[in-house]
């Protein structure tokens, strides 16, 4: 009998039965589609810069969980990412250059309006202020406070710090680097200035409000306050220490001697503070250490909306020239200046009525109230490409402060200042029917393309006195997040609530051998955090989602809209686990143009550090994947082996009537890219009786390898040399074609490997 090809149609299939699916790939993680052929995805490297400024996390790269990545350059051909965190922005000048802390200023003081309080042998600072709108972990920086008296200085106090807890609506708390004594009785106040930065926001997605919204019975933000109780009598504590955070009827008490679901049920005199005060609670506890889950109790509702500093961070940013337009969610609208002769880079300013600036001899803009009227809130914000528009959606009229969410509003060309509707100007506004709010927009070759949570528009310009069309395209489509939708190869491709579309002129469903896969095993109440990205260079569509039993990023399914052929699989085998237990997700993406690869972000899971990192496509495939090595000093870990595979559907003897043997293998396979001496992979078939039965595992698994030596120079093989052939041993009525690998520095794409199958009979 002649060999069998064992050539498979392009992309993996998942909508079907492993029978059902004959002729194609059924299974498969970290693969990709190359020319119709499968093979491992490639390597990501450590970028090397580093926060420039001396105020940084105890570990990781800089403060917050990247949830935005945006390539541009300069005028002078310098290339910039701007990277939007859950709790900072920053620009990094050059790959592998500094990340510099460019988050606005939300709010500052008048001097004298902050002062502190210590408490001896206690390193937590008790400010109070006058701006009420702190929240747990906003930044504050502090200028002209003076000594409290003993170890908190004044070169202490004059410094950045994040908010650790909010026991009042007028004061916070903050930990210093060192204990204060006896002597620090003093206030610091005076001449004290307090800058606050932009509120932060969260990692993960909370919905809704009243019963339900948040932790049992109310809504939990997710904070922990450590307590250390002096004496225990029946149900009552006595607190001589609050760690962080607030004490708080509803409370959740855990820890050594805590009876489940023992919950705070009463408040003493001085709760919230420091200093010793009493608490009532449910049940009886035999710790002296208990940790507190902040929580409101049963029967009470949660606050009316989330608090703003736990909703889920976005961004939308865009390049007006060479400076920088970008926008957190829900917030105003800033713009970032470019200057190349600057030392350190000028923190970002909120465009408005109210903010004339001059740094570095650059003027931002000059303002006037009664004809600029600036929006204050947006939920997204681009710049168009040939007219300069600045244009946000879901914004306030005029900057009144009551956001609409389905209001689109526009500055006048060439002039990011000027908003308020004039003869004279072409500024102005329009609001869109169909839905709820917009959820995203994306610049296209001749039109801005609109999506808002049931209906696609498109924007195109017509100049004086209308400026703006608008045209619905379909009022029958969903998005599953403002991220999720991207731009490539002239067609704007996005993951809806329950499909995937595209539009190209015209909106269709975009067929999906991945569909039920995906949706069967998304977690919606996270929809918000998917994302998407382009990788050009082999013509994908990458889209990125929470599984089901997840709260975080952990898959991923990849489009190649070249070959029409889907793949999938999860994050970790894209990152890697050190030995202390630190695994690295995905969390944003850059197509990455000016860098030459695309950028990812990632975040360490640790609980306690959300060091920020950001990777880069080798773009050699040298299969290798880095990870931080979070020690004293830093820098990069060890590679790790990324451990990829792809299986085929059954194949059988004509109608899967008769046993068949193989007993050879012929490979075809190249190890080009790779970076080991002689890298191999594991060539496998997989065989069964029937459908319904389990793959037989004790089966021949021949390794094919390169005769030919990789090395990190990487030699280019036209011609490949490799295990010619393997003997083998597999009986079944259905087999199943695997090659995998998972050792360092190898890379592959498989070719058309043929086997020797002859029939073997019916009976088993």
């Amino acid at each position: 009998m002649p060999l069998i090809k064992f050539q498979f149609k392009p992309g993996i299939n998942q909508e079907v039965t492993s029978l059902a699916g004959k002729g194609g790939w059924y299974s498969g993680n970290n693969i990709r589609f190359r020319s119709g052929y499968p093979e491992k995805l490639g390597g990501w490297t450590l970028d090397s810069g580093t926060v420039a400024a001396a105020y940084k996390p105890a570990s990781g790269n800089y403060w917050g969980i990247a949830k935005s990545l945006f390539t541009w350059a300069s005028i002078s051909g310098y290339s910039y990412l701007g990277i939007g965190t859950t709790l900072k922005y920053y620009i990094q000048n050059g790959s592998g250059g500094y990340f510099y802390d460019v988050t606005p200023i939300r709010k500052t003081t008048a001097a004298g309006a902050v002062t502190f309080a210590a408490t001896n042998g206690s390193n937590i600072i008790t400010v109070t202020n006058t701006y009420s709108g702190v929240t747990i972990g906003d930044f504050v920086t502090f200028s002209g406070a003076a000594s409290l008296g003993g170890n908190i200085t004044a070169a202490i106090l004059n410094a950045e710090f994040q908010v650790v807890s909010v026991p009042t609506t007028s004061t916070f708390t903050i930990k210093a680097s060192v204990n204060a004594n006896a002597s620090d009785t003093g206030n610091g106040g005076g001449s004290t200035v307090a800058q606050y930065q932009v509120a932060t926001g969260g990692n993960t997605a909370s919905i809704g409000t009243g019963w339900g919204a948040g932790g049992w019975g109310g809504y939990n933000p997710g904070v922990t306050a450590a307590i250390f109780v002096g004496s225990i009598s029946t149900t009552t504590l006595t607190v001589t220490s609050v760690i962080s955070g607030t004490i708080v009827v509803g409370q959740v008490l855990t820890g050594t001697g805590v009876t489940a679901n023992t919950v705070i049920t009463a408040l003493g005199t001085g709760n919230g503070g420091t200093g010793t005060y009493t608490v009532s609670i449910s049940q009886t506890v035999a710790s002296t250490t208990i940790t507190t889950t902040p929580q409101t109790g049963w029967g009470q509702s949660s606050s009316a909306g989330l608090a703003y500093a736990y909703q889920l961070r976005l961004w939308s940013q865009s390049n007006y020239g060479q400076n920088l337009v970008f926008n957190a969610r829900g917030g105003p609208i800033y713009y970032w200046v470019v200057d190349t002769n600057a030392v350190t880079y000028n923190r970002a300013q909120q465009i408005g009525p109210t903010n004339t600036n001059t740094q570095n001899g650059i003027q931002y803009w000059y303002t006037d109230a009664g004809t600029e009227a600036c929006p204050t809130i947006a939920n997204f914000v681009l710049v168009s490409d040939s007219s300069r528009f600045v244009i946000a959606y879901g914004t306030d009229n005029q900057g009144d402060g009551q956001q609409d969410p389905m209001l689109i509003s526009w500055s006048d060309q060439e002039n990011i200042t000027v908003w308020n509707p004039q003869p004279t100007n072409q500024a102005g506004n329009f609001r869109l029917s169909n839905g709820t709010g917009i959820k995203t927009a994306l610049q296209t070759r001749q039109e801005i393309f609109i999506l808002t949570d049931t209906a696609l528009y498109v924007q195109q310009y017509i100049g004086p006195p209308y400026v703006w069309g608008f045209q619905i395209i379909s009022a029958a489509t969903s998005l599953i997040s403002p991220n999720a939708a991207v731009a490539a190869n002239n067609t704007v491709f996005w993951m809806g609530l329950d499909k995937f579309y595209f539009y190209n002129g015209t909106m269709q469903t975009l067929p999906s051998a991945m569909r039920k896969y995906v949706y069967e095993n998304i977690n919606l109440s996270q929809a918000s955090q998917c994302f998407a990205g382009v990788n050009e260079g082999f013509s994908e569509i990458w889209w990125f989602y929470c599984s089901a039993a997840s709260q975080t990023i952990d898959s991923y399914v990849i489009f190649n809209y070249l070959d029409q052929s889907w793949a999938y699989g999860n994050t970790n085998g894209l990152s890697a686990q050190n030995s202390a237990g630190y695994v690295a997700a995905r969390t944003a993406w850059s197509g990455g143009h000016l860098r030459g690869y695309p950028l990812s972000a990632g975040y360490t899971a640790d609980g306690q550090n959300n060091g920020l990192l950001i990777y880069q496509e080798n773009g050699v495939d040298d299969g290798t994947t880095v990870y931080p090595n979070y020690v004293a000093g830093g820098g990069p870990g060890v590679p790790t082996a990324i451990d990829a595979y792809i299986q085929s559907a059954d194949v059988d003897i004509q109608d899967g009537d008769r046993y068949g043997f193989a007993w050879r293998m012929v490979p075809d396979i190249t190890f080009n890219s790779s970076t080991a001496s002689n890298p191999s992979v594991t060539m496998t078939l997989w065989p069964r009786q029937n459908p319904g039965s389990a793959y037989t595992v004790n089966v021949t698994q021949p390794t094919v390898t390169s005769s030919q030596a990789y090395t990190n120079t990487i030699p280019y093989y036209g011609t490949q040399q490799f295990t010619q052939q393997v003997n083998i041993r597999v009986r079944g009525r259905e087999m199943a074609f695997r090659v995998s690998s998972n050792t360092l520095g190898v890379a592959w794409q498989l070719g058309v490997p043929r086997v020797d199958v002859r029939p073997d009979g019916r009976r088993a």
